[in-house]
């Protein structure tokens, strides 16, 4: 299973490369952010890290809920299932907002479960053809990234959100690159919100 998962990591994240360092773009309440350039693209990738009072239990719970990934995802309008192959692989199709005058955007990725009782890890991978292009969206050609999260002492856990995206369409570098830092800044201080309400 870990073999798999780290070919599906190596395909969901093939555009990076350790040659751009990652530079700390954000820290704020708790979360860190980071960002690198991305070879032959003009979008940079993003990693995010925070520490959050809960468990992986909880966390996992709100990732396998589609229907919630509105209340903490920033932009996401609605997400739909495709498929499940079980608790720890499954499908989702993601409708996103942009702001005008550019087009909406829409995604379909595939998360994969790989779990010990102190740590999980999460792949995200690129699965664009499983749903038809959808109109009044642009279909966002190139995603990929993980999460990690680790228990820590005292009821806590150590969470890890990296992704990369191409946007597709036409929209400026620069506006995309603006939301690499600020998304997942409300994504993980959303987690925590959520996260502090189920305690």
């Amino acid at each position: 299973m870990k073999y798999i998962l780290l070919i599906f990591t190596v395909l969901g994240l093939s555009q990076s490369d350790e040659t751009y360092p990652w530079e700390k773009t954000l820290s704020k309440d708790g979360v860190v952010v980071y960002t690198r350039k991305v070879p032959s693209s003009a979008f940079k990738e993003f990693l995010a890290e925070a520490t959050i009072k809960g468990s992986i239990e909880q966390f996992k719970t709100l990732l396998r809920d589609p229907a919630r990934q509105p209340e903490w995802l920033p932009n996401c309008t609605e997400t739909r299932l495709v498929d499940s192959l079980g608790p720890g692989n499954f499908t989702y199709h993601m409708m996103l907002r942009v702001p005008f005058p550019f087009e909406n955007r829409d995604l379909v990725q595939q998360l994969v479960f790989d779990e010990s009782p102190q740590f999980l890890e999460v792949s995200i991978i690129n699965r664009a053809e499983l749903v038809p292009e959808q109109d009044g969206y642009v279909r966002m050609p190139d995603i990929g990234g993980s999460w990690r999260v680790r228990e820590l002492e005292d009821g806590m856990i150590k969470v890890q959100f990296q992704y990369f995206a191409d946007p597709g369409g036409r929209i400026p570098p620069w506006l995309v690159n603006t939301f690499v830092v600020k998304n997942p800044y409300k994504t993980l201080t959303n987690l925590r919100r959520m996260m502090a309400k189920a305690q």
